[in-house]
Formats: C-alpha cells, sequence, structure tokens
C-alpha cells in the first residue's frame, strides 16, 4: 500500500499511549479494586496498531497470532504452575505473568513491523 500520513500517527500511537498510562500512575494505584499498571492500558493500543500496520504490510491481519501468543502464554504459565505442585491458580498474578512478557513481545514485534514498512517504503 501507498504511504499515507495517519501511518505516523499509528507509529506514535503506542509511545504516546505508554507516556500517557506512565502520568496516570497514581491515578491507577488509587483504585484499589483493579490493579492495573500502565502496561496494561497499552496493550489494546499495541493490538490495533499491530491489525491496522500488518494489514498495511502483508493485507492480513497479524491480530490471530498475538491470541495464539496470548494463549500460547497462558498455558505455559499454568503448566509451571503446575509443575511447582500448585494445584489451584491465582487469577490476578497469572494474569499479571501474563501481560508483562506479552508487552515486551507486542512492543518488540510492532516495532518491528515499523521498521519493515519503512524499509519496504524507502527500499
Amino acid at each position: 500500500m501507498p504511504f499515507h500520513w495517519t501511518e505516523i500517527i499509528i507509529y506514535l500511537m503506542p509511545l504516546i499511549m505508554l507516556a500517557v498510562a506512565l502520568q496516570l500512575r497514581p491515578l491507577l494505584a488509587k483504585i484499589p479494586r483493579w490493579r492495573l499498571v500502565p502496561v496494561d492500558l497499552v496493550h489494546p493500543t499495541l493490538w490495533f496498531a499491530i491489525h491496522v500496520l500488518s494489514v498495511h504490510v502483508f493485507y492480513f491481519s497479524l491480530f490471530a497470532a498475538v491470541l495464539v501468543m496470548i494463549g500460547i502464554l497462558g498455558l505455559w504459565q499454568v503448566i509451571s504452575y503446575y509443575r511447582r505442585g500448585q494445584r489451584t491458580i491465582p487469577g490476578p498474578v497469572l494474569l499479571r505473568k501474563i501481560s508483562n512478557p506479552l508487552f515486551s513481545v507486542e512492543f518488540i514485534g510492532f516495532y518491528g513491523l515499523v521498521v519493515y514498512r519503512l524499509w519496504e517504503l524507502f527500499h
């Protein structure tokens, strides 16, 4: 697809959302029922950006691959709890253990897509 100026917004959107989420950290700490961290607020933005950018680059969405990755990380965490002898799995702890590595993989994968898209445009 040809370059459109709105792609710049998509490239910067996760960084802007992360900066906003980091500024909202004190507010997030005041909500006792939800134990949200800034990474939790960036996940949906990254999912949307990966979807849009992968459609621009590959003409199909990689969002299904992200969902499979979430499932694999979740299954890996459940198996590791089971091997340690813990038969009950605390939900919030499990979600946090899935969320942190998933953010790293999504963030690196998204900016890998950005680099590939820029290489595709200027090469």
